[in-house]
């Protein structure tokens, strides 16, 4: 299970109050269809299940947590080009459950699905921790919402670019930070800088 702790801030936008809690966790698996440790190729699959845990209340705009289930499934593959680089691809499709409690009148909200497709290419130091270090540039589209049976129009599409690090601090312990930012954006908020720390223990 991996738990998340969002902090959000309204930069510049009227109306919206600073949202500080935790996010909804998540759980589950890859599954490993092909791999070749020679020229670090492989090829997974991996459904992740989020679950409606987070901090949510349906009289704020925005909130750590969605008030929904939702499944992410994801397609991914990597491939050594030199000794220290790495090409990887990844392609995802997130899928909603409703949010029965939308907004001040706690309206019904469902959302169409959401598809991604992320490329980065990644640096790899030659050191014990396996350190790594990537940029790559991301596709995001879809997301239409309906409230109450009505059809919002708000399909999102947007491209962004991003630079992540991580490193192992022990053998079953890692730490990673990214730091992302927004290039285009239709129907939504252009978000001008983003850093996520992430920390995963393995067991």
């Amino acid at each position: 299970m991996i738990l998340i702790h969002q902090n959000m801030s309204r930069d510049n936008v009227a109306g919206l109050d600073h949202i500080s809690g935790m996010g909804d966790p998540f759980i589950g698996i890859p599954f490993w269809l092909h791999v070749d440790r020679e020229r670090r190729e492989y090829l997974t699959v991996g459904a992740w299940l989020y679950l409606p845990l987070g901090e949510y209340d349906h009289e704020d705009f925005l909130n750590p947590g969605e008030n929904r289930w939702k499944v992410v499934l994801q397609l991914g593959y990597q491939r050594g080009l030199r000794q220290h680089f790495d090409l990887d691809v990844l392609l995802e499709a997130d899928f909603y459950g409703k949010n029965d409690e939308y907004g001040p009148d706690k309206l019904t909200r469902r959302q169409h699905p959401w598809y991604e497709a992320k490329g980065r290419a990644t640096y790899l130091f030659n050191n014990r921790a396996g350190s790594q270090l990537g940029v790559g540039l991301y596709v995001d589209q879809g997301g239409e919402t309906e409230i109450e049976g009505q059809l919002e129009g708000d399909q999102v599409k947007l491209r962004s670019f991003y630079v992540q690090g991580c490193t192992m601090l022990s053998p079953v312990d890692q730490v990673m930070v990214g730091l992302f930012r927004d290039l285009d954006v239709e129907n939504g908020f252009k978000m001008s800088q983003q850093l996520r720390l992430r920390y995963l223990h393995v067991f």
